[in-house]
């Protein structure tokens, strides 16, 4: 793959497909993903051709499952605290398009007693004899990336690209990175001080730092800045409405009818042909 990974965790929208989890094991790569309860797998070697048992059904029904008891750990979240999940495992099988995998697999059932929710992740690539906490905590590790690009979307800007070029896009998201970066390096840092200060803190300190340093560049307030934003969006506005007004003036009047009504008027037209046709 050109780099070496310790573990690689992925969401639902990967775990259901087959042909990546088979890919992932021809790497050698040891991976913990989540899988959605749909997913499919069997507690005992399968036959050719079997059909395997639906992940909500399995963990429920299986005795590899009801009969060992739930274990607690504790998991770090960045902005919602440490949550408690109870977690269960059992090795599994899969099959792949009708084929037996070679490769060892476990069954993770994780959910929040707290909450009632439930995820279901999936062990493969020599993971599955790693202890069940390191497991799951690694399962969870994808809420950093997910925290990442919410900051990204809400504080940063991310989506904020209304642009039609490629270059002008990677311009963006470059700008975008570095300031995640930027944004990441600084709530470390201030957490030695103060361990409650978070990347959202950070980013809204560093937006009114960016607007007072704009302000005074521009040298005119807050409010006047805004009605000049206002005035140029209406200019926008007018002269694409303008634009709109010449075109249409300078089209056909046919074209400026409504579709139905230029229908009718063509049938009209192709019913007097026919009549002049048939007339002696």
């Amino acid at each position: 793959m050109g780099l070496d990974l310790d573990w690689l965790t992925f969401d639902a929208g990967y775990g259901d497909k087959p042909g990546f989890l088979q890919g992932l094991d021809g790497q050698g790569v040891p991976y913990i993903g989540e899988v959605p309860k749909s997913f499919r797998c069997f507690t005992a070697p399968p036959r050719p051709g079997q059909t395997g048992h639906r992940a909500d059904n399995l963990v429920r029904h299986s005795p590899a499952f009801h009969r060992q008891p739930w274990q607690a750990f504790r998991l770090e979240r960045q902005t919602l605290g440490e949550q408690t999940w109870q977690a269960k495992a059992a090795p599994v099988w899969l099959s792949f398009d009708g084929v037996p995998g070679e490769g060892r697999y476990a069954l993770i059932w994780a959910r929040n007693e707290r909450t009632g929710e439930q995820k279901y992740f999936v062990a493969g690539g020599g993971a599955a004899g790693t202890p069940l906490g390191r497991q799951l905590r690694v399962g969870f590790t994808r809420w950093n990336v997910e925290h990442g690009l919410r900051l990204s979307n809400s504080e940063l800007g991310f989506r904020h690209f209304e642009e039609r070029s490629y270059t002008g896009l990677m311009r963006h998201l470059t700008l975008c990175l570095l300031t995640l970066t930027f944004v990441a390096g600084q709530a470390e840092g201030l957490r030695g001080k103060n361990p409650e200060v978070t990347a959202e803190q950070v980013c809204r300190g560093l937006n009114w730092v960016c607007r007072n340093w704009l302000a005074r560049l521009r040298g005119t307030t807050e409010l006047r800045y805004t009605a000049e934003v206002i005035g140029y969006h209406q200019q926008r506005n007018r002269a694409a409405r303008e634009s709109r007004r010449r075109r249409r003036r300078g089209l056909p009047a046919e074209y400026m009818q409504p579709a139905a009504r230029r229908t009718r008027r063509r049938q009209k037209r192709r019913g007097r042909q026919r009549h002049r046709i048939r007339s002696p």
